[in-house]
């Protein structure tokens, strides 16, 4: 962005009074100067979710959020890598007559998440 500045600043000079060129560079320097500083974080653009069913065999989920809604059968623990950060929710289905527990939420904005569902035996 510097030199843009200077560049700009050096093609009106040609047609401008030597006071003007003087007060264009005064400008340049303080401009230059007072630049903020950008510090650009880059996030992981992939997060893991890890379902772990307990009391059943396995089940099956639903689950929603940043990534587009998908359908997941877990047996005992269930890694799903590469999801975009976000939130989630992950909703158990009906399998058989098994009671099924409450649907729970992920934020993967921060980082990977473990969610458990216990099922009633």
């Amino acid at each position: 962005m510097k030199n843009r500045t200077h560049v700009i600043i050096f093609l009106m000079t040609v047609t401008l009074s030597s006071r003007v060129t003087v007060a264009l560079l005064a400008l340049s320097a303080v401009v230059t100067a007072c630049a903020p500083t950008a510090t650009l974080h880059v996030q992981s653009a992939e997060r893991t979710l890890t379902l772990r069913v307990e009391g059943v065999t396995a089940a099956d989920f639903v689950v929603t959020g940043t990534a587009e809604p998908f359908f997941e059968t877990v047996a005992g623990t269930r890694v799903i890598p590469s999801l975009p950060p976000g939130e989630y929710t992950v909703t158990p289905q009906a399998r058989g007559a098994a009671a099924v527990p409450p649907a729970q939420q992920a934020d993967l904005r921060a980082g990977d998440a473990t969610l458990v569902f216990v099922y009633p035996r």
